[in-house]
């Protein structure tokens, strides 16, 4: 415990100006808080990650080491491990709130992602109406909407579709019509 002790020892130190003054013993605050810490032995074997506490986001306490920890995904049900180096990505480079653990496996997390910025992109593409959409976009927000399986969605789309590539194969025929 020499390892995670000192590096407590280092956190109180910075948060408290007058440490010495003050006599504060690192060794109580250590072992009644939730935060995550290993023995000397794990950290030897690189069976954790060292954390660096500076750089977390934490209401009241930062994690001085990682490790893996076991979960359970919400939507799948499936167990997955939130790993000691996606714990420091979170963490410290993305600076989520350190207490903040994923609720869903990986990929699960990845598909609402995708759902995310496919809603975004189809928002971003009907925000000026449907009507004023290219063929190209047109085909865009069928994918989508074949990708969220929204059969009427896409056969809406497809009747539009449909209507625009005869637009512009008259428009296209006029003009080489008018053109010869």
């Amino acid at each position: 415990m020499k390892t995670a002790l000192k590096m407590q020892e280092e956190v109180d130190r910075k948060q408290y100006k007058h440490y010495r003054a003050l006599g504060i013993d690192s060794y109580p605050f250590f072992i009644s808080n939730e935060f995550e810490w290993a023995c000397d032995h794990c950290i030897s074997r690189k069976n954790t990650e060292i954390a660096n506490p500076f750089n977390q986001l934490g209401a009241f306490t930062q994690h001085l080491i990682y490790y893996d920890s076991p979960r359970v995904c919400e939507t799948c049900n499936s167990d997955f491990v939130f790993t000691a180096q996606e714990k420091k990505r979170w963490y410290e480079q993305y600076q989520i709130w350190n207490f903040i653990q994923p609720k869903n496996c990986p990929s699960c997390r990845k598909d609402v992602r995708a759902y995310k910025n496919n809603n975004t992109r189809l928002s971003n593409l009907l925000q000026s109406g449907a009507e004023d959409l290219t063929s190209e976009e047109i085909r865009e927000v069928i994918a989508i909407y074949e990708q969220w399986e929204k059969p009427d969605r896409v056969k809406y789309y497809e009747s539009l579709l449909r209507k625009a590539e005869q637009r512009a194969k008259r428009q296209n025929d006029n003009q080489t019509t008018t053109g010869s």
